[in-house]
């Protein structure tokens, strides 16, 4: 008879199981006590505003000092994330209030389709008909699906007498917009079977006439191409997976839609028959609009959307390189046209220097009135978010965030603060230490510069008083150099003599310095 294992003691598990829960309510309690005091902020764009957008001695033009920003938008499957809502994240960007020429907006398709590509072309086509209309209505929000699908009225706050008519036209061409990005799919199919149609009978007309020529017979193979509405080869994805044009193995493709506009305004033109809208008191230059798709090669690991961000971030360093970094997917649109200005009010107040990236909040459109399944995420953004900001800010949640891109290319921040004392309460900015004067050599004497006394020496104002009334800059300067050196304590007998000798010098110096200015 075989003996059973013993069986664990009571009081060790008994003790596991309560250092489990005092680990818990431990951790519980950590959790807790940041929520007990969130940090709620405030902007002032009326600051922000008077400081870097109005005439002053240094801008007598009042033009924008405000930064600038590059706006990444990814995106992977034109089929699981469909055109059209990229198209209205696209053109919420666009129509932002923020200086045109300081703004530009980068497209990552990591799928490399070419039905992203075409719905980016006809979303540029579009943005010059929506943004003018919004800039001129002051509409909110500027995604044309959210503000058309609003049931509010939307008579409030318009005084001008076209906008009934203008919002008419404007929602007309934003339906047929939308009947050609949605019929984009069918249109590329028909057209690449045309063309592979075309390219087959071209092989097999080349087939025969090698036959006719006495020569073995040899399969000519047509490869299922995309092809684009110029008549040429997608150099992207193929909807057939072909070798070099599959979704993991194609070429890279950087194409400008809108190319960056002038420093100065352009004012449109009254209504016709191209012009829908009058615009002629409307400003309607397009901030650059860029479409990329990064190289896929088979046997290396793309880091899927962090490597997208990657190229993101190499490719518009090369073409604006904006100071600030905003990120966001393909379905989040900006609901705020004012939200990058208020993103730079914490990035340029006095101490912003430090600070890394600006985290938005969610919000979330399309759920149920009672949100049964929390989700509104309200906990986590309008209460842990919150809270997290009093501890070093919150956390980084993957888009709706604007980032420094010196951090992100990993340098420090500008200024750095040392903490010393109990409990580093006593701070110290090495950037404000004022240079001590130091002995290099046994025969050389460092001396502070542009101003920066020393600590050691001794001030006389007398002396200072006459040395501010020398006319001649050289001499002034030569006499102050001989008074810090005369009034220097401390020091060995070495380096009291390389003093001595240096004054002789001086004074040689300045005798004849003076003989040379005196009035012939």
């Amino acid at each position: 008879m075989e003996d059973s294992p013993p069986e664990p003691r009571g009081d060790v598990v008994m003790g596991s199981s309560t250092v489990c829960e005092l680990w818990f309510a431990f951790s519980w309690l950590l959790d807790q006590l940041p929520k007990l005091c969130p940090v709620n902020r405030l902007t002032d764009l009326d600051v922000l505003k008077e400081r870097f957008e109005s005439p002053n001695l240094r801008n007598p033009k009042g033009r924008s000092d405000l930064p600038g920003i590059d706006v990444f938008v990814s995106t992977a499957d034109p089929e699981k994330e469909p055109p059209l809502v990229t198209a209205n994240t696209i053109l919420s960007i666009l129509a932002v209030d923020y200086p045109v020429e300081k703004l530009a907006c980068y497209l990552s398709d990591d799928g490399g389709a070419l039905l992203t590509f075409e719905a980016l072309a006809q979303t540029a086509s579009f943005a010059s008909t929506w943004v003018p209309f919004c800039r001129k209505h002051n509409i909110e929000p500027r995604n044309p699906e959210a503000y058309f699908g609003q049931k509010r009225n939307f008579l409030k706050n318009k005084v001008r007498l076209d906008f009934v008519r203008e919002r008419r036209r404007v929602k007309r061409e934003y339906d047929e917009f939308k009947v050609r990005i949605n019929s984009l799919p069918e249109a590329i199919r028909r057209r690449s079977d045309a063309y592979n149609v075309h390219e087959e009978l071209r092989a097999k007309k080349k087939q025969m006439e090698m036959m006719m020529g006495g020569n073995p017979e040899e399969t000519v193979k047509v490869a299922k191409a995309t092809w684009m509405s110029d008549g040429s080869h997608w150099p992207g994805t193929w909807s057939s997976g072909e070798t070099d044009n599959s979704r993991g193995d194609h070429a890279g493709i950087i194409q400008a839609m809108l190319a960056p506009p002038n420093a100065e305004p352009v004012y449109g033109s009254e209504a016709d028959s191209e012009n829908l809208i009058d615009t002629t008191e409307v400003d309607i230059r397009l901030p650059m609009l860029v479409y990329v798709s990064r190289e896929k090669r088979p046997g290396y690991d793309h880091n899927k959307k962090a490597g997208a961000m990657n190229a993101l971030v190499r490719t518009s360093a090369i073409m604006s390189n904006g100071p600030f970094i905003l990120n966001l997917d393909c379905d989040h649109y900006i609901y705020n046209s004012m939200a990058l200005r208020e993103g730079m009010c914490f990035m340029l107040d006095r101490g912003g220097d430090r600070i890394c990236y600006v985290q938005f909040p969610q919000r979330f459109e399309g759920i149920d009135p009672n949100d049964r399944y929390a989700n509104h995420n309200t906990v986590f953004f309008d209460v842990s978010m919150r809270a997290l900001d009093g501890l070093q800010g919150p956390m980084y949640v993957g888009t709706g965030c604007i980032f420094r891109r010196t951090a992100l290319y990993g340098f420090s921040p500008p200024r750095a603060t040392e903490h010393h004392g109990w409990l580093g309460r006593r701070k110290v900015k090495l950037s404000l230490r004022k240079p001590k004067a130091t002995v290099k050599k046994d025969d050389e004497i460092s001396l502070a510069m542009n101003g920066e006394y020393n600590n050691e020496v001794e001030n006389d104002d007398g002396d200072i008083e006459s040395l501010l009334l020398q006319r001649d800059s050289v001499t002034q300067t030569l006499s102050l150099l001989r008074f810090r050196l005369l009034n220097t304590k401390g020091g060995s007998y070495r380096t009291c003599k390389a003093k001595a000798r240096t004054v002789d010098q001086l004074v040689h110096l300045l005798s004849h310095v003076n003989l040379s200015t005196q009035p012939q």
